[in-house]
C-alpha cells in the first residue's frame, strides 16, 4: 500500500513537472514572437519605401532570429523579402517569377483587410496575411492570434466582406 502511494505521488510530480516545462516553453516562444522592436506595420512601411509595389503577404517568423517574411507584387512580378524584426533591415530579397500566380489589383489594401480582421477578432494580433485566389475569388487569408487561439479569416479583396471566420485551438 505504501508502494502504491509512493508511485502515485511520483506520477503526480512527473505530470506537474511536465505541465510546468510545457508552459515555460510556450511562454518563451510567445515572448520571442512578440519581442521584436520593429512592428509589422513599421516593417511594411520600410519595405514599401524601398521597393515599388504592393505587400500581399506578411508573416512573422522565428527560425534563428525573429523576422518578417513578405511577398510584394511589383510591376515585374513578385519579390520575397525578409526583414530583421529587431532593427527593420532587409536581410534578403529574392525575385520570384510565378507567372501563374498573377492577380489583378485588389480593391481593398492589405491594411484595410487587417483592420476588418481586427474588428472581427478584437484585441487580436495578426500573424499572417496573404493575398490569394480561392474558388476564382481574390481574397485575403488572415491569421489572428488571441489568448492562445488562432483565428483564420477569409476576406474578399474587392468588397471587404468577411467570407469565413474559423477558430483553431
Amino acid at each position: 500500500m505504501m508502494k502504491t502511494f509512493f508511485t502515485k505521488k511520483m506520477m503526480i510530480i512527473a505530470m506537474v513537472t511536465g505541465v510546468l516545462v510545457l508552459g515555460g516553453v510556450s511562454a518563451i516562444t510567445a515572448y520571442a514572437l512578440n519581442a521584436g522592436t520593429v512592428s509589422k506595420e513599421e516593417a511594411v512601411k520600410s519595405v514599401s519605401e524601398q521597393v515599388n509595389g504592393e505587400v500581399i503577404k506578411v508573416e512573422k517568423d522565428l527560425d534563428d532570429t525573429l523576422t518578417y517574411e513578405m511577398t510584394m507584387k511589383t510591376e515585374n512580378g513578385y519579390e520575397d523579402i525578409e526583414v530583421d524584426a529587431s532593427n527593420g533591415e532587409v536581410i534578403e530579397r529574392e525575385y520570384n517569377d510565378d507567372s501563374d500566380d498573377s492577380y489583378p489589383a485588389a480593391k481593398i489594401s492589405l491594411e484595410e483587410a487587417e483592420k476588418i480582421a481586427l474588428k472581427k477578432v478584437a484585441n487580436g494580433t495578426i500573424t499572417d496575411v496573404e493575398l490569394d485566389r480561392e474558388n476564382g475569388l481574390l481574397v485575403y487569408e488572415i491569421e489572428v492570434e488571441k489568448k492562445w487561439l488562432e483565428y483564420d479569416l477569409v476576406i474578399d479583396a474587392n468588397t471587404g466582406d468577411v467570407l469565413h471566420v474559423g477558430k483553431d485551438d
